[in-house]
Order: structure tokens, then sequence, then C-alpha cells
């Protein structure tokens, strides 16, 4: 059944303008509850409230002269998830024949909050800048997780996170068990953490000690790491 079936009345279906669908990046499922979902048209607010329909989309119905929007704010509240502004959905994209050319898909991304699940490979840090007597938490850094394959090449992972004011992030990666890099060596695969703020790109090298001391830059494939790494970009730079 298509996300946007909320009942058998097609004329229902006539109504709806757009519809966006929050998905968990991790385990993929639809998330809605205990989340605000605002549409913006350039500064201003889109008065109009999004209904939740059976499948958890939030969904906003056509009004004459109704104004589309080009921004999505999604407010998350106490979910583990960051929070996101997005481009609204672009109309001329939308078929009229095809319902689901109305849905929007945005992907939710994890805090340190979040309770990663068996088989994922996490890493939960902080993000700080300068000497250890005046280091300071690193406010909106991008932080993505690379990891190496059986053909040594580098692939980075689908979705980066954003450090919060405190430094804070968390990273992760599904990845196929065939993909492992080293399965006879307990699983550890080869990883980097690279940090972009604003022009610069830093990223940890092969020895950056993760957890194991025998296997610098590395960490064990399918599960959570520990402890939390911290990043100190002042480190990185020399």
């Amino acid at each position: 059944m298509d996300t946007l079936k909320t009942n058998a009345e097609s004329g229902f279906h006539r109504a709806v303008m757009f519809a966006v669908e929050l998905i968990d990046a991790v385990d993929g499922a639809t998330v809605s509850d205990g989340i605000k979902v605002r549409a913006r048209e350039e500064e201003r607010e889109i008065e109009r409230t999004p209904i939740v329909n059976r499948s958890g989309c939030f969904v906003w119905l056509q009004e004459q002269g109704g104004v589309w929007p080009t921004t999505i704010k999604v407010s998350v509240g106490r979910r583990p998830y960051q929070p996101v502004s997005a481009p609204a959905l672009d109309p001329n994209t939308i078929d009229p024949a095809k319902p689901e050319t109305r849905r929007q898909r945005i992907f939710l991304c994890p805090t340190q909050a979040y309770d990663f699940p068996p088989g994922v490979t996490a890493l939960r840090g902080r993000v700080f800048d300068g000497t250890d007597a005046s280091a300071h938490a690193v406010d909106g850094a991008t932080v993505q997780l690379r990891w190496k394959g059986r053909d040594e090449a580098w692939t980075a992972a689908s979705h980066p996170a954003t450090t919060d004011r405190d430094g804070a992030f968390a990273v992760f990666l599904r990845m196929p068990p065939s993909d492992s890099f080293d399965a006879e060596a307990a699983l550890r695969l080869p990883i980097r953490l690279r940090v972009t703020v604003g022009d610069e790109v830093l990223e940890t090298g092969d020895s950056f000690p993760f957890s194991d001391p025998e296997r610098p830059g590395c960490v064990r494939e399918g599960e959570m790491h520990a402890p939390p790494v911290r990043l100190n970009l002042w480190t990185l730079r020399t």
C-alpha cells in the first residue's frame, strides 16, 4: 500500500498537496511519534498543520491559492535524532498520475543518545579544537565515517553527522558481511573519521588509536565502539 493512501477515498488523494516521510537512517523505519514537521516559504512559516496518516507520513492538503514551501524543518523533541532543515520537494517533479511523487523522504541521523542495534558499526565522540588547556567544543562540524574494504578502496558511509554545541556526534555503518576487510582477524575494520569545519578538512590516519592498540586505525565491525572518540582538530593538524 502506498504511504500516501490513508483511506479508500480517491478524493482524499486528489486533495494531497505533498507529504513528508521521515526515515530512521539506521534501521530504515518510518518515524513520526514525538516529532514536529513544519513547512516554510522563505522566512515565513506556512500556516497549515500537517496530518499524520496511518503509515506515519506528514501530509499537507491542497488549499486554493496555497503557497508551495521552500524548506522543510524537522524538530525532533526528545527523540535521539539530529534536527533537520531540508529543501522542500520540487513541485515540477510531481506526476499527477503517481501519488508517490508527492512524497518527500527525509533521513533522520542519530545522536549520541541513539541505541544502536547489534550488527551496526557505530562510534560516538566529541570534536574539540585547541591545546589541552584551551580546547573548546566545535559546534556544526561535519563528521564522516569512511571504511576500507577488500578492494583497499576507502568508501564513505551514507549518512554523516553534525556536531552539536557540545561537539558531540554519532556515526555508523551498515555493511554486508561479504564486504568485511579482514573476517579472520576478529572482524577488524579499517576506518577513518573525516571532519569538515568550513573550508578545512581533517582526517584521522592509519595510526589513530580507536580501541585495539594492536590494530590502530581499526574497530570491530558490527559493534558499538567504546569508549567515545575524542577528536582534537589541533592534534589532527600536526
